[in-house]
């Protein structure tokens, strides 16, 4: 091949498939047969058919099992039998499944989901009652808080996510919607999203933003008009103490 040139890849493989099939079909080196003879003698009739599907490519992630027995892959959770609570499991999956293993050994596979802060249960792992009772009730509080606005129901799903605990999110989730009684729609919306946006997740961290009216000063700054921060001091002048009059008074 020395010498030659190929203006494209097309050609230079078309190139280099005759030079194989001719290393393929000369003799080998102290053999009475070539590659090509022998793949058609012994390996031919033993191959398998091709598979039907191209090969995926899978991820892998380390997961603890939370108490409700659950585990997280994107924001989305997976059931696993309540025997694993606490342990460890890997989690091998693609874009259509997600299997989960114990110490190598299978425990089960659940459809990939995205859909972020919701949950795929299994029947069969016989989660506790008390498990059940949670999703159903905070199945509920999200109902009501995507009725009052999104930035609600985003912030109560995020505060479940880092309380772990169920009780603990459901206490959580209900205090976080009585606050709109106390403060009003309006007023809870705007804190949800200036709490995540500070990474504040729970009911004490939202009342606090409403109780010191954060909310109010935040929404002063959006509209451009925000509260003057330097404080007041004899020594400081500030911008009036340079308008025509008085600079005109001190040259004097």
């Amino acid at each position: 091949m020395t010498g030659l040139k190929f203006n494209d890849l097309e050609a230079l493989n078309i190139e280099i498939m005759k030079h194989t099939d001719a290393l393929n079909s000369r003799k080998m080196y102290n053999r009475s047969y070539s590659c090509r003879e022998r793949f058609q003698e012994i390996e031919k009739d033993r191959l398998h058919t091709l598979p039907a599907t191209r090969f995926i490519s899978k991820s892998r992630k380390t997961a603890t099992v939370m108490r409700n027995s659950y585990v997280s892959l994107n924001n989305h959770y997976y059931s696993v039998p309540k025997e694993y609570i606490g342990d460890t499991v890997e989690l091998l999956y693609d874009g259509d499944t997600v299997e989960i293993y114990h110490k190598f050994r299978h425990i089960t596979t659940h459809r990939r989901d995205d859909t972020p802060f919701t949950y795929s249960e299994k029947p069969s792992h016989k989660l506790p009652r008390v498990l059940h009772e949670y999703k159903i009730r905070m199945d509920d509080i999200y109902r009501k808080a995507r009725e009052i606005d999104p930035a609600v129901e985003e912030y109560i799903r995020l505060v479940a996510v880092a309380k772990k605990y169920p009780v603990q999110a459901v206490r959580s989730a209900d205090g976080i919607l009585s606050l709109v009684e106390h403060f009003g729609q309006d007023r809870v919306v705007l804190s949800c999203q200036i709490a995540m946006e500070l990474g504040m997740f729970g009911y004490n961290e939202l009342e606090k933003i409403l109780v010191n009216r954060e909310d109010e000063k935040y929404h002063v700054q959006m509209e451009g008009q925000a509260p003057e921060l330097t404080p007041k001091h004899r020594n400081i002048r500030g911008k009036d103490y340079f308008n025509s009059k008085n600079i005109d008074k001190n040259d004097k």
